[in-house]
């Protein structure tokens, strides 16, 4: 009778692939870290800039303040926790051009989360001024800060306007009722 070679193979092959995922995850381990340390000196300082950066644009040139100077507001928004927390994944985070939310219900509550940028693409920590366009649409709580929660609190359409160290960002709000449900997308 002759032997199989099959047995053998199967254990070599479970080392193999057991070999492969540790290194895919102290890959990603080490990127992970490696990322943390870029960040970290990213936002420590480093090297003071020059106060001014002249690049051309067009005809003429224009002076850039490189100071730290707010020249942006971006906007994340946080996923509905019943979503991330029942995975242990605690709160996210996302900041896609365009926000779709759903909810059971008439009206849904979104937090909303705004991050200043300077002129070199650094993040900037900020308390802006929420204002919406309708205010019998939209509710913003705390009207001043760098997280508030906006409730919309019927269909329609309407604009929520942020406001930070003489920079400002409009968001666009669009919300419909979908069965007994309410649906928001919110726009850059």
């Amino acid at each position: 009778m002759k032997k199989s070679n099959t047995v053998g193979v199967l254990p070599a092959a479970s080392l193999i692939l057991t070999v492969t995922v540790s290194l895919l995850a102290f890959n990603a381990c080490a990127w992970a870290l490696e990322t943390r340390a870029s960040m970290k000196a990213n936002f420590s300082g480093g090297q003071e800039a020059p106060d001014l950066d002249v690049r051309q644009k067009g005809e003429g040139s224009k002076a850039v303040p490189t100071d730290g100077t707010l020249t942006d507001i971006v906007f994340s928004f946080k996923l509905d926790p019943g979503i991330t927390r029942g995975l242990y994944m605690g709160d996210r985070w996302v900041s896609p051009p365009t926000f779709t939310s759903v909810r059971e219900g008439k009206q849904i509550t979104i937090n909303i989360r705004a991050q200043g940028m300077d002129a070199r693409g650094k993040s900037r920590k900020v308390s802006a001024e929420w204002m919406p366009s309708d205010p019998t649409m939209i509710t913003v709580s705390p009207s001043r800060g760098r997280e508030v929660e906006i409730t919309v609190l019927h269909a329609g359409q309407s604009s929520l306007k942020a406001t930070s160290q003489g920079v400002s960002r409009e968001l666009s709000i669009k919300a419909v009722y979908r069965d007994n449900a309410i649906q928001v997308e919110i726009s850059r």
